[in-house]
């Protein structure tokens, strides 16, 4: 009944007019109308925190038994949030109205010296009684607030606060003898007693007095921030027949919004602009563009109305496999580089899927080529043998060594279900044939695991016959020119065949006088057939114009393989062989080496044109590189019996492959074999 007492007057605050001078005709002065909005009504929130004090005079609640002496003090925590509103009398005071809830708690204690008998004597003991109250309230208070400063702001007012839940919980216990001793009860509480509490008033007025300070927290006022310190003082005792008085000390902050000041009223429109008599516009610049091409071979001679051929040819590859598997530092985890595979993929994996593959991605795949072939042969039995850097972490850790020879036997046993007894595994320092260990990269190369196996097809290259493609060495050049009254923005050229384009330069701003097109055997992978590219030039200007133009096709005459072997023409196949495994520094051919040698002797005809190209890694000096690449150029010359083979010592002047990592380094240690044999297809 009290609540639904209270609720219309909340209504009451919020919805009183907070508009009152919205249609008053106010010109816009910044000043003049911070003054007229200062006092307008302000609502809000408000919250806070502190501490409630109690000043007593009774020994015990209505109808809850106990032997306290008497409470004379208590103090608790409590909170209170709550709504309010503001209402100017004058630039100096307003009235405001509170509603909010609070809490009233108390805790008292109080001790009772005592005699107790211990053990059949008299000992001095301390009883001690607690007495926790909970006091809820719904509250509401006026106030007025006047400033001398308009920022800090003092109050005074009445209120009435309405108890919404009241409860206690009481107990007696034995302080001290703090180990010993018992009431009649066997136990050290008595008098432990909970629940509401009886006989309490209906509500309660109090005086309330406070201080605030203002802070505008909006560009044009349209809410504040004030914090404030606040004391409640409740002289009526909130149980009937008790000597009760509280004095409740809040510290909080309240949230206050007030109409904002409005805008300044948008600026009166421009005056028109007298007319003048413009000339007529001139006509946009036009853009034209052409384009000419000129085709020269390699001696520099143009050559004009030949079409350029491109001529498909039969090419056996090689490539060596090498049996070594390279680690990081300090580590026994097989790469992710290597290319592992589960037990299901292991049923559709198929050496020929390999052709395709260069030589690196090919190796990556060395795992699996043993594992593949191993299940081919099962007579045949493996050696792995596991060896470390000897620096650092690994120097005679042959632990090390052991566990990474042993992940590569995990994976050939458990993936590729090769039976543990046809693996051997070893575990070394250094390999038996180092890496130079006083280069860092010669420690990389000797992190690794040597793969043997007494059956040599297990470690034999990689053969595949593919298509290899001439064509013939050109340099092309093309010839741009445009017109245009503005600057160039970009261009393009782009040589098309059959809409796909097959080469484009491109750029910003102006182009060249000239572009040249170096046309090698790698220019026109993407051609397909014979026919003809289109030329197309591109020219754009800042106005967004385009200029387009073409030149004449060019020719293009692909001839394949089987195009020749209809026709009954000469043809060619050539064969690309690759030594790797040299020893460090040397040139001596090693019996791995002679078995490919003697398969290449059989491949090599007296029509034959054989070219023999020595490569070495980046390590050491260029010089010796070079010349102990010529050297191993010339002894594969010798043991072939090629007089007439053309060597050429490259050196590092020429990777093969990415000497960042070890396996690069090794490929590039070789030498590459290259015949070419004349066919007649009749």
């Amino acid at each position: 009944m009290r609540v639904r007492t209270i609720f219309p007057l909340i209504c009451f605050l919020i919805v009183i007019e907070f508009k009152i001078f919205a249609n008053e005709n106010l010109n816009y002065n910044l000043y003049s109308l911070l003054e007229v909005f200062s006092t307008k009504p302000k609502i809000g929130l408000f919250a806070g925190y502190g501490l409630n004090l109690h000043f007593t005079d009774f020994r015990q609640i209505p109808d809850v038994p106990c032997c306290s002496p008497q409470f004379k003090f208590g103090s608790s925590w409590g909170w209170e949030f709550g709504i309010l509103g503001d209402f100017f009398i004058f630039d100096d005071w307003f009235l405001s109205g509170r509603v909010s809830i609070f809490q009233n708690n108390a805790f008292f204690k109080k001790q009772e010296p005592t005699t107790v008998i211990i053990d059949g004597n008299s000992q001095n003991g301390i009883f001690e009684h607690q007495l926790d109250t909970w006091f809820k309230y719904l509250n509401l208070e006026f106030k007025a607030n006047h400033s001398w400063d308009y920022f800090i702001w003092y109050s005074a007012g009445l209120g009435f606060a309405v108890p919404l839940s009241n409860k206690f919980y009481q107990k007696e216990v034995i302080v001290e003898p703090a180990d010993r001793g018992t009431f009649n009860n066997g136990l050290r509480v008595r008098n432990e007693y909970s629940g509401d509490i009886k006989n309490v008033r209906s509500f309660v007025p109090y005086l309330s007095l406070g201080v605030t300070a203002e802070f505008p927290a909006h560009k044009r006022d349209l809410f504040f921030l004030y914090p404030e310190f606040n004391v409640k003082y409740i002289f009526v005792n909130p149980i009937e027949r008790t000597s009760w008085n509280s004095l409740v000390l809040r510290l909080g902050v309240a949230v206050k919004f007030r109409e904002p000041i409005p805008p300044p009223p948008p600026p009166p429109p421009p005056l028109e602009p007298p007319l003048y008599d413009f000339p007529l516009p001139k006509e946009p610049p036009t853009i034209s563009a052409s384009i000419n091409y000129r085709i020269y071979d390699s001696s520099g001679y143009e050559r004009k109305n030949i079409p350029i051929k491109i001529e498909d040819f039969v090419s056996y590859n090689m490539k060596p496999l090498l049996n070594y598997i390279f680690f990081d530092h300090n580590s026994d985890r097989i790469p992710d580089r290597y290319v592992k595979l589960t037990p299901e993929q292991t049923k559709t994996f198929n050496l020929d899927k390999l052709s395709s593959l260069d030589v690196l991605q090919t190796y990556y795949h060395i795992l699996n080529i043993f594992g593949k072939k191993l299940k081919e042969t099962p007579t045949t039995k493996v050696l792995i043998v596991g060896t470390n850097s000897g620096k650092g972490e690994e120097k005679n850790n042959l632990d090390l060594s052991l566990r990474r020879a042993k992940q590569v036997k995990d994976y050939l046993v458990n993936v590729w279900g090769i039976e543990p007894e046809r693996i051997e595994v070893q575990a070394r320092n250094l390999p038996k044939e180092p890496s130079n260990p006083e280069d860092p990269q010669g420690d990389e190369e000797n992190r690794r695991v040597e793969l043997y196996a007494d059956d040599l097809r297990i470690t034999e290259p990689i053969f595949s016959v593919d298509t290899l493609r001439k064509v013939d060495k050109l340099r092309i050049t093309f010839y741009p020119k445009y017109q245009t009254g503005v600057d160039v923005r970009k261009w393009s050229i782009v040589v098309k065949q059959n809409g796909q384009a097959v080469k484009t330069f491109q750029g910003e701003g102006k182009p060249a006088d000239s572009l040249v097109w170096e046309v090698d055997d790698k220019a026109f992978d993407q051609i397909v057939f014979g026919g003809k590219l289109d030329v197309e030039f591109y020219v754009y200007d800042f106005l967004d114009q385009v200029g387009k133009a073409t030149a004449t096709p060019i020719t293009i005459n692909k001839i394949t393989v089987d195009k020749k072997r209809m026709e009954g023409v000469t043809d060619r196949e050539f064969e690309f062989y690759s030594l790797i495994l040299f020893d460090f520094g040397k040139s001596k051919l090693g019996q791995e080496h002679k078995n490919v040698l003697e398969f290449i002797n059989k491949r090599v005809t007296s029509e034959s044109q054989v070219t023999i190209e020595g490569f070495t890694d980046n390590i050491g000096d260029e010089k010796v590189n070079r010349k102990i690449s010529e050297k191993r150029a010339i002894e594969v010359a010798k043991w072939l019996g090629l007089k007439n083979a053309k060597t050429v010592g490259v050196g590092e002047s020429y990777l093969l492959y990415d000497n960042s990592l070890p396996e690069g380094r090794f490929y590039c240690r070789t030498v590459r074999i290259t015949i070419e044999t004349p066919i007649i297809t009749k």
